[in-house]
């Protein structure tokens, strides 16, 4: 997994970097480019192929057909972010072949829907207030669209948004399933059979 991990680390690592140092639009005006949800999006992604790479060299990377053996507190905490931030919030630039690449080679355990939806949200809520807090302190609307619609509108087009971080976290869930779901139902099969045998 390193040899896949590393060299997209290190490309996160230097887009940063060079965002930061060399691009200066979004610097402009109150907040900065932390208005951004983009630039939120690269230092998610930076951090978290980050954490792989930590993982690959002192973590675990278990498989559904590994059950035996022990997952570390890294990985489970990879995988938790994975599925409630990186995935979901990524959805929406041109990372997405990364994604969907560390999803095929690396199998992650999804937490249950219901934790998993409740830490995208908090983080959705969380960037909802501060682009809401720079319109109100700043008079910089973030999101030149929500400048124009009226507060009825703005409510309409926010829960609309919500819903789509709801399906995109639903279809990480589903390619995962895709790509790991036959090795998952084998282990059960096995695990169903073994039980059997007990009896």
């Amino acid at each position: 997994m390193l040899i896949y991990h590393l060299p997209v680390y290190v490309l996160y690592i230097f887009s940063l970097t060079y965002d930061i140092v060399n691009i200066e639009v979004g610097w402009q005006g109150y907040g900065g480019k932390l208005k951004f949800l983009t630039f939120w999006n690269l230092c998610i992604q930076t951090l978290y192929f980050g954490i792989t790479v930590l993982n690959d060299f002192c973590g675990s990377n278990v498989r559904p057909s590994e059950k035996g053996q022990k997952i570390s507190s890294l990985q489970k905490f990879r995988d938790y972010f994975l599925a409630t931030l990186v995935f979901p919030v990524g959805m929406h630039t041109t990372i997405v072949p990364f994604l969907l690449v560390e999803k095929y080679i690396v199998y992650h355990q999804y937490p249950p829907r219901k934790y998993g939806l409740m830490t995208l949200l908090g983080f959705a809520l969380l960037y909802l207030v501060w682009i809401l807090w720079i319109a109100y302190y700043a008079n910089i609307w973030v999101y030149p669209i929500l400048k124009v619609l009226q507060p009825h509108q703005r409510a309409v087009f926010i829960i609309v948004l919500l819903f789509l971080f709801i399906s995109l976290y639903i279809l990480g869930e589903s390619i995962n399933k895709f790509f790991w779901g036959k090795e998952r139902s084998v282990v059960q099969s096995r695990k169903m059979k073994n039980s059997q045998k007990v009896k």
